[in-house]
């Protein structure tokens, strides 16, 4: 559905010479990307509203989607996947925030950061099938994760004192980047193992 509605978007523009016939592809994997971000956060919202979060999805979506532009992580092979994984990360997290909130233990948002950031460090970012970076683009969005972690982990230790439970909603979002990060590279190690068995 959401190719279809971007591929129909592409080629209106390319019919009236908007765009030429070189942009085709970049242009749709623009507005796929774009509607993909549309319903993600549609959903998250829609969860929201549902669960009586109130703020909380607001602040899961910008974590989650801003960290994995410059990340990457797992990909499932079509939106419907993609919509229930999200969804199911998206209520794990507030699963665990709630059972978490009231320890306001440190030590737990420490152990999710911490994770987090040797990650990050060790795999980011993590190509997909469906976007391909080259060498110079993974150095560049490696330059940008780093940013963005460091001022996740100062926004992070500043909400520890003023407001708990948004630190608590920060470091689960971006401990579960982090294994949706693993999960990928460890599916890329498998197809590396089994191309090499079968060569």
């Amino acid at each position: 559905m959401i190719t279809k509605i971007a591929n129909k978007l592409t080629i209106f523009l390319f019919n009236r010479e908007i765009i030429s016939r070189e942009d085709i592809p970049i242009y749709v994997y623009g507005y796929e990307a774009l509607l993909a971000s549309i319903v993600n956060f549609i959903l998250i919202l829609t969860l929201g509203i549902i669960l009586h979060q109130g703020w909380q999805p607001i602040v899961f979506f910008v974590v989650f989607a801003l960290t994995r532009v410059y990340s990457g992580g797992y990909h499932a092979q079509s939106y419907l996947k993609c919509n229930l994984i999200l969804a199911s990360v998206y209520i794990i997290t507030i699963t665990l925030v709630e059972a978490l909130v009231y320890t306001e233990s440190g030590y737990t948002i420490v152990v999710f950061v911490l994770f987090y950031l040797s990650v990050i460090l060790k795999f980011a970012p993590v190509p997909n099938s469906k976007k391909q970076i080259s060498e110079a683009e993974r150095v560049k969005f490696r330059e940008k994760i780093l940013l963005l972690s460091a001022i996740w982990t100062i926004l992070i230790l500043i909400l520890c004192f003023i407001f708990f439970k948004v630190a608590l909603i920060v470091a689960i979002t971006l401990f579960v980047v982090a294994v949706l990060i693993v999960i990928q590279h460890m599916l890329d190690r498998e197809e590396v193992l089994h191309n090499e068995k079968s060569t």
